[in-house]
């Protein structure tokens, strides 16, 4: 017997596929100006061979997510039935997955996960979604589509990223001012949001300062000096977790080069 949620309970799906869909239009439109950025950083030093692999990879990986992002469309418009869907989706994902494993295996890149690994043994897959899915609204249904093609281009970022179409286009003179007026700390990263067991990277750029023959680091935030920052995350697994973070920092001149790794273990019950 399947039950009809209240009002409330679709308005808030709703919502999220709205929030979701502008995530989604926003984050084309940021990797799309990476790989113009990439291709502008290419065309600066001659257009080496490397370059232009680079970039030619860049492409290759944007076009080959829209195709993806396009099936998921196509899967919902001609499907009207959620156990169906779902399956469709699972296996364009982990294929989609597999390809991008596959294709950027050179890269220095964390290894995709499937995103939908389940156990083919007792239930079956098809047994596994109908039951878990048989209740799926067209609400839920379409915020969860939302959220596997926001999927989609976080791999496309990560893959960018170490294609290096996000590193920064500025002048290490600017970066590091030797003089006494600050600049504001400059942050690149490829992403807004982390999934479980993968790794977030991002390079940071503060002032520094001389004063008496020391080199002094200052961090600022709303324009006070601060050297604390905040990290908020979600892991539905419960048990005994962690998360670690590693912070490096080094002098112009390569003479003093640290790195601090930081773990904090928690357990979710």
């Amino acid at each position: 017997m399947a039950f009809t949620p209240p009002f409330a309970y679709q308005t808030t799906f709703n919502i999220l596929q709205t929030t979701l869909n502008e995530d989604i239009k926003d984050s084309k439109a940021y990797l799309i100006t990476a790989i113009k950025n990439l291709k502008a950083e290419v065309a600066k030093f001659g257009n080496g061979r490397d370059g232009l692999s680079r970039l030619k990879r860049a492409k290759l990986v944007q076009s080959t997510t829209q195709k993806v992002m396009q099936a998921l469309y196509q899967i919902e418009k001609n499907n009207h039935q959620p156990q169906i869907v779902k399956q469709q989706v699972y296996q364009v994902m982990n294929a989609h997955v597999k390809w991008l494993n596959k294709e950027y295996e050179d890269l220095d890149k964390p290894h995709f996960t499937l995103p939908f690994d389940f156990p083919l043994k007792t239930p079956t897959l098809g047994q596994w979604v109908t039951h878990f899915f048989d209740t799926t609204t067209s609400a839920s249904l379409k915020a969860w589509l939302a959220q596997q093609r926001l999927s989609l281009l976080h791999y496309q970022s990560q893959v960018l990223y170490f294609l290096g179409a996000f590193y920064p286009n500025i002048d290490i003179s600017e970066a590091f001012p030797f003089n006494l007026a600050p600049s504001p700390i400059t942050v690149t990263a490829p992403t807004s949001w982390v999934r479980v067991g993968d790794t977030y990277t991002a390079d940071m750029f503060w002032i520094t300062h001389w004063h008496y023959a020391s080199l002094i680091t200052k961090m600022y935030y709303n324009n006070k000096i601060t050297g604390d920052g905040a990290v908020r995350f979600e892991v539905p697994p419960r048990g005994k977790q962690y998360w670690e973070a590693k912070f490096r920092y080094y002098t112009v001149d390569g003479k003093k080069d640290t790195t601090i790794v930081q773990k904090v273990y928690y357990e979710v019950k």
